[in-house]
């Protein structure tokens, strides 16, 4: 049976453009593009005819050599202002996967405090990431892109019965040229799932007459830019 044809636009290079997102140190910018891939460049391993391609972000970026970025959506609610990953699930809370260069013809698998792992579901769908970043420098002189669907997201539903504590995500990956990726995220629940999702998800907070039950500081926020890697 004959192999499919594969093209690559490899565009990666200036992202979605030299002028959007803040600069980095050096002065320059992210320029992240609109599907929430970092911009970055390609190794092509040529074997005769056949050629497997990697993507790799550039070193300088906010996501260094990672190959994906690892998401709850919608984010936690905070149990102290400006925490990481810790505080409560909001209702129907899933777990968001941006494979960098994925397609359709990837595998994406998470495993949820080491029991067996489960296929992710392909879904073409905005990054929240992405989304947070252009919420947050719009109308700026650092704006991002308006957030455009991707071809390169998986999703999977977080379990509402989770105990308090602390809870580990591995994901791992296997593309189409047979190169595999892994990656971990970290969270921890101090209080009850957080029964009512506001329809602003950025606004940071559950509604007022749902519980939280916090063993410490009841300020909350949204923790909306916070992707952890390897």
């Amino acid at each position: 049976m004959a192999k499919p044809w594969i093209a690559h636009t490899l565009g990666e290079v200036r992202g979605s453009g030299w002028t959007r997102g803040p600069r980095d140190f050096r002065g320059v910018r992210d320029a992240m593009m609109e599907d929430g891939n970092p911009n970055g460049f390609y190794v092509l391993k040529f074997d005769n005819v056949d050629l497997v391609p990697e993507f790799i972000p550039f070193p300088s970026s906010a996501d260094g050599t990672n190959r994906m970025r690892i998401m709850l959506d919608p984010p936690m609610v905070l149990s102290e202002h400006n925490g990481i990953h810790r505080g409560a699930l909001q209702a129907g809370t899933k777990l968001v996967v941006n494979l960098f260069d994925g397609g359709i013809r990837d595998s994406v698998r998470a495993s949820i405090d080491g029991n067996p792992e489960r296929i992710m579901t392909y879904t073409v769908r905005t990054d929240p990431f992405i989304e947070a970043l252009y919420e947050e420098f719009r109308n700026t002189d650092d704006a991002y892109p308006t957030p455009d669907r991707s071809s390169h997201v998986w999703e999977l539903t977080i379990p509402e019965n989770l105990s308090t504590g602390l809870h580990q995500i591995v994901v791992r990956s296997t593309d189409e040229f047979g190169q595999s990726q892994r990656g971990t995220f970290t969270f921890e629940l101090e209080g009850e799932i957080c029964l009512k999702r506001r329809p602003n998800a950025l606004s940071g907070a559950c509604n007022r007459d749902t519980p939280l039950n916090f063993s410490s500081s009841q300020s909350s926020s949204f923790s909306v830019f916070e992707p952890q890697y390897l």
